[in-house]
């Protein structure tokens, strides 16, 4: 009985406004709808494109905010550049902008796809990058351009005139990305202290994976048919290079299978069939379950003018 009184006192005292009610949960915030190229974004918030977009010799979208994420929704923006033009899919327009997002569609036929070269803490996700065209002005011919601390995850980028994704300051994880047929290096991760896990490097008129620097590492990767290196890990500054390049296939690429420099690990990674070494090494260094067989140079090639390299259980004749 006591228990039925206080219930309608309750309820009476709610229906009087007395009570506050229950907190309601907060609506997600709405993506405002970019239906146009010519955009320029310069407030923080979520973004989503409204359908394919089309852009004829200029940049379609420009970034000047920190904190942007832009839905592709699966569409396409796409240009018409070419040796003559300075276009871009979407770019930060040289700002410094740190949490840029870009998610889920195709972005081609720009002098850059994607732009974001002074952009750090960016998100690349589920991104095809495509016909990025050299510029006579600028250069360019990239798929992506990205700074420092960006995580770059299963993007595609294929048939650009230069790189499929230039990856230039530190700290980037890269994963479960692809880049074919671009006609330089396919994935460079300059700088130090990124990761390149899962992903592939096939049939680039450069380097299949550059990881320039010190203290990076390449997992569970592949390269084949790439005009130079599979893998170049590797720098001037050849002391305390500090590379991990494990669980690797590194197949027929022009060059070596894997370049790397001193005090670097190579582990559980074949290299055959590359046009010069398997494996180039420079000592000290390790190399661990090494399987390198039928290259035109040396299986495994180690440089010991430094000092010698540890090497167990390696099959390299």
């Amino acid at each position: 009985m006591v228990k039925l009184v206080a219930l309608v006192l309750f309820a009476a005292l709610l229906g009087l406004g007395l009570l506050d009610s229950p907190p309601s949960a907060a609506a997600p915030s709405a993506s405002t709808p970019i239906s146009a190229c010519g955009t320029t974004i310069n407030s923080a918030g979520n973004y989503k494109l409204a359908g394919n977009l089309a852009a004829s010799g200029a940049t379609c979208i420009t970034i000047t905010a920190n904190n942007v994420s832009i839905d592709l929704g699966g569409h396409t923006i796409s240009g018409n550049a070419s040796s003559s033009t300075s276009m871009f899919g979407i770019t930060d327009g040289g700002n410094t902008l740190s949490e840029i997002a870009i998610l889920n569609g195709t972005v081609t036929g720009f002098n850059v796809d994607l732009a974001l070269k002074a952009t750090n803490s960016a998100t690349i996700d589920h991104v095809k990058l495509s016909g990025a065209v050299t510029s006579l002005s600028s250069g360019d011919g990239d798929g992506l351009e990205v700074a420092c601390c960006s995580t770059l995850a299963n993007v595609i980028a294929i048939n650009n005139q230069r790189r499929g994704i230039d990856a230039n300051g530190c700290c980037f994880t890269i994963v479960n990305t692809t880049a074919t047929n671009n006609g330089d290096v396919g994935i460079v991760a300059g700088g130090c202290c990124s990761t390149v896990t899962n992903s592939k490097a096939t049939g680039n008129g450069g380097d299949g994976i550059d990881a320039t620097g010190c203290c990076n590492s390449i997992v569970s990767c592949s390269a084949t048919g790439n005009v130079g290196d599979g893998v170049y890990a590797s720098s001037s500054n050849q002391s305390n290079q500090d590379n991990l390049v494990t669980n690797g296939k590194f197949t027929k690429n022009g060059n070596n299978g894997v370049e790397l420099d001193e005090n670097g690990l190579i582990t559980a990674t074949s290299a055959t069939g590359n046009h010069t070494d398997g494996v180039s090494l420079i000592c000290p260094g390790n190399a661990v379950l090494v399987k390198a067989l039928h290259n035109s140079g040396a299986n495994l090639a180690e440089d010991t003018s430094a000092g010698p390299c540890t090497n167990v259980n390696n099959r390299a004749p």
